[in-house]
């Protein structure tokens, strides 16, 4: 996957093994699902040898419920095991980092936000991965909208009322992590709507 140095391997490994890729069950849209291909020195039909799924989110969430249904029906069309690693932190650059770093012999994949990759080198600095050069995408997963509920007890039935409320009152939102979808969401909303809220990340989502 990552190799600036073995870019013609790489690209011979793309094709010896693009037919067992594409054969993989991927056809529901959404999530980025990232593989680092393997190298021209493998000789052995892929897969060989169990596969590793590694999350960057915690156990439990959204894209981990995803990702234990898509290991299954992996595994069942390829007749090996897939193994799901949670490698959670840092908005989901822990475990992408850990993929860009892993073994370029097709055998560990990442099962990643888009925000990951696309808005993550924006909120953070210095990342230990390049989205462009590191991964080689597979397929979209999942597609989702952003919904915007507030409690009972908060006085608005519409989002022009809601409007009105969060430029009077203070608000704080719950989002997955810096980086994420709700995160920007909420962010971009407030600079839109002219009002100004507390961001609050939701632990359960992180570790």
């Amino acid at each position: 996957m990552k190799s600036s140095h073995n870019r013609v391997p790489r690209a011979i490994s793309l094709r010896r093994h693009r037919k067992a890729i594409r054969q993989l069950p991927l056809a529901i849209l959404g999530a980025l699902c990232a593989i680092v291909l393997a190298t021209a020195a493998s000789a052995q039909t892929y897969p060989s040898q169990p596969i590793k799924l590694i999350v960057p989110f915690a156990a439990g969430g959204p894209l981990d419920l995803v990702g234990r249904g898509l290991g299954d029906k992996l595994s069942a069309s390829l007749k090996q095991p897939i193994i799901i690693e949670n490698r959670v932190g840092a908005g989901g650059n822990l475990g992408t980092e850990a993929v860009a770093k892993s073994a370029p012999d097709g055998y560990t994949l990442l099962l990643v936000l888009s925000g990951t990759l696309v808005a993550n080198p924006a909120v953070f600095g210095n990342l230990p991965f390049n989205p462009e050069r590191d991964f080689e995408p597979i397929s979209l997963l999942t597609s989702n909208g952003q919904m915007l509920v507030v409690h009972p007890s908060v006085p608005v039935n519409t989002l022009a009322e809601f409007v009105a409320y969060a430029k009077k009152e203070p608000i704080t939102y719950a989002h997955a992590g810096s980086g994420s979808g709700g995160h920007l969401a909420m962010g971009y909303f407030g600079l839109l709507a002219g009002s100004k809220a507390c961001r609050c990340p939701i632990a359960a989502m992180l570790h």
